[in-house]
């Protein structure tokens, strides 16, 4: 619990929190488990997200889970790397992301932070206090500490007027942000060093966006739902692999949602549709499953549901 008086507090402490585990305890992970968790944080009510984590080489299936959050409103910021270099470090240097490279406590970047196009603002990455494995604190240090530092502040922000649009989020933190190193954007501190002071006190005066015009009507005579079936499953005892076939003659698929027991847990809108889900929070038993899937002019097709039992 933040600003107990107890160990250390956040820059904000009042936001609930979706921690959601990607990595093994010996720190592996994979891609497909990192955009299934953006996915999941999209649909259940996240408005900002936090990467600690990276890797060498882009990868679309990567970039359409960022794009997917975006488009329903969060901010996704992620550390752009340890490793005193340029290269690119995904998610990092993925469109619609904030990278965030590491300042120490004179200001200046420190010599282990990685640096480039990337970079959009800096935050401080040296001798954080923070929680320890195993209870207890310590002190670290790295850019997986620079970025939740500034998702921090996004929350902040969207605490403050949640009405702002994720891309005036963004804008707010860089324009506010203080001017480190060559003059304007540069690739080592991207706009600045965050300043949570001068951003809320922007963001408290910031007006949202106008209304969206309504959205257009359905393409007149299509009422056909799109065809949709559970294809294969796969279970492990933990976790459960999904293929779903959609098609649709007239509009297109938009989206395909996977419903457990009548409850949405992820959304694919790229075709193949393949999702990888964590059954132990589903609890032991049987368990339904069936698969929507969504065309252009919003009908919906409905599969033939499927059930797992979970051991």
């Amino acid at each position: 619990m933040g600003n107990s008086g107890i160990g250390v507090s956040g820059v904000t402490w009042n936001n609930p929190v979706m921690p959601l585990v990607t990595v093994t305890s010996s720190n592996t992970g994979t891609v497909s488990d990192t955009s299934a968790a953006i996915i999941y944080a999209a649909d259940h009510g996240a408005r900002v997200i936090n990467i600690s984590l990276g890797w060498t080489g882009f990868t679309s299936t990567m970039q359409n889970a960022v794009n997917y959050a975006w488009n329903k409103g969060l901010v996704i910021v992620a550390s752009a790397g340890n490793y005193a270099s340029s290269d690119p470090i995904y998610p990092a240097a993925l469109n619609n992301v904030a990278g965030v490279s590491a300042t120490d406590q004179y200001d200046n970047l420190t010599g282990w932070s990685s640096y480039g196009s990337s970079v959009d603002v800096s935050a401080p990455g040296v001798s954080i206090y923070t929680t320890a494995n195993g209870g207890g604190y310590r002190y670290a240090s790295g850019t997986s500490f620079s970025s939740p530092i500034t998702a921090g502040l996004a929350g902040l922000i969207f605490s403050l007027n949640p009405s702002l649009t994720n891309s005036q989020v963004v804008d707010l933190i860089k324009n506010n942000a203080d001017d480190r190193g060559s003059p304007g954007y540069d690739q080592y501190y991207g706009s600045g060093r965050i300043n949570v002071f001068a951003s809320l006190l922007a963001a408290s005066t910031a007006a949202p966006p106008p209304s969206a015009p309504p959205p257009p009507p359905p393409p007149s005579g299509d009422t056909t739902p799109p065809t949709v079936q559970l294809v294969t499953m796969q279970y492990d005892g933990k976790w459960v692999n999904l293929s779903v076939l959609a098609s649709d003659d007239q509009t297109g698929v938009a989206k395909v949602e996977i419903y457990v027991d009548g409850k949405l847990q992820v959304t694919d809108t790229s075709n193949p549709y393949t999702f990888k889900m964590n059954t132990k929070p589903w609890g032991k038993g049987a368990h339904g499953i069936n698969a929507k899937a969504y065309d252009g002019a919003g009908n919906c097709g409905i599969s033939a549901p499927l059930t797992l039992t979970v051991n």
